[in-house]
């Protein structure tokens, strides 16, 4: 879901916080402006936006930093608007039809693609009804469908947000907090009846990293943070029962197996558990590493696997 100028988290951020509605608002009102030679209105909606993209071309990881271009946006909005009230009686019709479709649409109907280039797992949660499904003959996408539901998900450092169907983003993140709950429960339980001492713990990213220090200080662990080879490192004791070493590796970019083998590596440790960080982490595992040669691997959930080398670090 990238565009390599732009950079994948920047389409996503931009797709988290437009919608079907406002971006066809946008497009009208950009043609309204440049139709009408409104160089004033063109210097305005420029002067609010342009310094935002400047400063964080490139680096657009999250969509609020777009909200503080909202009013310059809306100011667009409102031009498509005129746009649409300028129209004969039958053409501003038309357009009134066809945004109150995107409108309503855009929250009740879910619009899924699969990319050929990522077939990661998808969760389809939640799913209502499934209208049709078309498979499309291009190289980066392989499937189109609509459904009465949530639409895709889009992955942002602000957790996940829907880009179609967003009436359903509260069951959506609901679901998510009870299967990440059910994960992190089960793991307890697994460091519970470990009989490495110290349990090793490996995170590639500051969200798991973070996410993992909040479940361990709320199952009455309590971390000290230190360093090892320029990587975060944090001892946690359970009072006088189990230790967890929580380490932070090297993130695994690209996105390749021998990347992400070689930085398992680099940890020097033969028993761990690994908490995935994306649903293309979880892909990679199971197609790469659940036969693996050195590696022994078991899937806990979706959240975590524990690995054991054959191999002495």
């Amino acid at each position: 879901m990238g565009i390599p100028w732009l950079g994948d988290s920047n389409v996503k951020s931009h797709l988290a916080y437009f919608s079907f509605f406002s971006l066809a608002l946008l497009g009208l009102g950009l043609i309204h402006i440049l139709l009408s030679k409104d160089w004033k209105a063109i210097g305005l909606f420029s002067l609010g936006t342009l310094p935002l993209y400047l400063t964080y071309l490139g680096d657009l990881t999250t969509p609020k930093y777009l909200l503080y271009a909202t009013p310059f946006f809306g100011f667009l909005a409102i031009k498509g608007w005129r746009f649409v009230l300028e129209r004969s009686k039958k053409g501003r019709m038309a357009w009134m039809v066809l945004l109150g479709l995107l409108l309503i649409g855009q929250y009740g109907l879910g619009l899924r693609l699969r990319f050929a280039s990522k077939p990661y797992y998808y969760r389809a949660d939640p799913t209502i009804a499934n209208l049709f499904k078309v498979r499309l003959p291009l190289n980066s996408v392989d499937e189109l469908s609509l459904v009465i539901g949530a639409g895709a998900r889009i992955s942002t450092v602000d957790r996940d947000r829907l880009f179609s169907g967003i009436l359903y983003a509260p069951w959506m993140w609901h679901s998510q907090k009870i299967e990440l709950n059910r994960a992190l429960s089960q793991l307890a339980e697994q460091l519970d009846q470990s009989q490495q001492k110290p349990v090793v713990v490996l995170v590639d990213e500051d969200d798991p990293l973070q996410q993992m220090l909040i479940f361990l200080f709320r199952f009455g662990y309590r971390c000290e943070q230190s360093s090892l080879r320029e990587r975060y490192v944090y001892p946690c004791q359970q009072g006088s029962g189990q230790r967890v070493i929580l380490m932070d590796i090297r993130e695994n970019l690209p996105r390749q197996a021998a990347v992400f083998e070689e930085n398992l590596a680099e940890a020097h440790v033969q028993h761990f558990f690994f908490v995935v960080t994306a649903p293309w982490q979880e892909y990679l595992i199971d197609q790469h590493f659940l036969s693996h040669p050195h590696w022994q691997v078991k899937k806990l959930n979706f959240l975590v696997y524990e690995f054991s080398s054959s191999i002495s670090p």
